[in-house]
């Protein structure tokens, strides 16, 4: 029968040993070029600082998709980057070759929204042109 009187400490030992377990914890390797053939595998990378032809100078975790275009030799890819200060990038397969490193969003910066339909948009400082609302 498992001791029932242990105590704060005793339990929070426990559970980080559950935790110290838990392969999901195993951190990536660091690639150098996010268009390494390392990097171009499926699965989770991590990126370096100042890695080469990364979107930012950050450290990052990217996610790669791979698939075969037609189950011979097209293969076809895609990458998302999300980096340390929350901005988020894809760059997609451009013939065989992955393009240009596009933003998605960003949580601590101002974006331009181009041609973008605003469901219910709060405004907290609402200005338009810089002429007050």
């Amino acid at each position: 029968m498992p001791d029932l009187t242990q105590s704060t400490p005793q339990v929070q030992t426990d559970l980080d040993a559950v935790e110290d377990s838990n392969i999901g914890l195993v951190e990536a390797a660091d690639v150098a070029d996010t268009q390494a053939t390392a990097a171009l595998k499926s699965g989770v990378h991590g990126v370096g600082l100042s890695s080469a032809n990364a979107p930012s100078s950050e450290r990052s975790v990217m996610l790669t998709m791979m698939r075969d275009d037609d189950a011979v030799s097209q293969l076809r890819s895609a990458q998302i980057l999300v980096t340390e200060s929350g901005k988020m990038f894809f760059a997609e397969d451009n013939n065989g070759t992955l393009g240009a490193w596009n933003q998605v969003v960003t949580l601590a910066e101002a974006q331009t929204l181009t041609n973008k339909t605003l469901t219910s948009p709060v405004l907290t400082s609402p200005r338009i042109n810089d002429a007050s609302l």
